[in-house]
């Protein structure tokens, strides 16, 4: 996975920071800006460290988002199964919805002409 090559590489830059501690005056006397490069080092593990909560965090919110999906998912499902079984199959389509207006007004017509009473 990823994380395990960073941390190697969190790992690398800690040794390398070690090392530069170790040998410091060695380093200054031959004009290395040694704090510098250390400051630098741990600036820029910082940075991955903060990157990777980031990360996790997202991740984390992430799958948060996706069992709330899937709880409402499971309420859809639930409602949906309580439908009229004919509603699934296509009683929602234009064709449909305007037949119910035509019945509608022919079921009025007709009672104004008093069949079906």
């Amino acid at each position: 996975m990823a994380d395990h090559e960073h941390d190697g590489d969190l790992d690398d830059a800690r040794a390398v920071i070690t090392l530069l501690k170790e040998h410091a005056e060695e380093l200054r006397r031959k004009g290395v800006p040694v704090e510098e490069m250390i400051r630098d080092l741990e600036r820029q593990i910082e940075v991955v460290l903060a990157a990777k909560r980031k990360a996790r965090n997202a991740q984390m919110q992430e799958q948060g988002f996706e069992r709330i999906r899937a709880d409402h998912r499971r309420e859809l499902d639930a409602i949906v199964a309580m439908l009229p079984p004919d509603l699934a199959d296509g009683m929602s389509t234009v064709a449909y919805l305007a037949g119910i207006t035509e019945r509608e007004a022919e079921r009025r017509r007709r009672r104004r002409k008093g069949v079906g009473e």
